[in-house]
């Protein structure tokens, strides 16, 4: 081997090239998540998992995006006190109701898109080029957009929807749905 070609495999060790955000971690266990929710039942305890899945994907999303330490920090308490205090909501009044549970949902998944774009962004200025791993970071943030607007529609459908009865379906029997002109 010629001495320009041992040279041009080195770098001197200012050049050395940071390691790529990884995302795949992140977006297994966005995946995950997404198919517990899918398949678990529409019950307390499932409620509880999948705000510490979130939690979670929040915590590990901050993690590939290499954000500072005291922001990784404050999210690590948020994500305690979201876990604990819906913890101690399902064990001391015993239920933790959708609307709750998927309200800090909603909380913990608005915020990884976010870490993630920003790593995201750094790796490509990084980097040059668009990599496997950016490709993974911006898969995340399409599956988490994906999901923060269908909790979105889920809330609106069950806040707005109109009270009825097995025995009188809305409208209630013997009522027109047009008004008698």
């Amino acid at each position: 081997m010629s001495e320009e070609a041992r040279s041009a495999g080195r770098r001197s060790p200012g050049t050395r090239r940071a390691a790529p955000y990884r995302y795949g971690i992140v977006l297994a266990l966005i995946l995950g998540s997404l198919t517990f929710q899918l398949a678990a039942p529409d019950q307390d305890w499932a409620r509880l998992v999948t705000i510490a899945l979130q939690g979670v994907t929040l915590l590990s999303a901050l993690v590939a995006s290499r954000v500072h330490p005291w922001i990784r920090r404050a999210a690590t308490v948020a994500v305690a006190v979201a876990v604990g205090s819906s913890t101690a909501a399902l064990i001391g009044f015993g239920v933790l109701g959708p609307t709750a549970a998927r309200s800090v949902n909603v909380l913990l998944v608005a915020l990884v898109p976010a870490a993630i774009a920003r790593g995201v962004i750094v790796d490509f200025r990084q980097q040059g080029a668009v990599s496997m791993h950016t490709m993974f970071g911006v898969l995340c943030i399409y599956l988490l957009l994906g999901s923060l607007f269908a909790s979105r529609t889920a809330s609106s459908t069950t806040s707005n929807r109109l009270p009825s009865s097995p025995s009188k379906p809305w409208p209630a029997r013997g009522t027109s749905s047009t008004s008698a002109s």
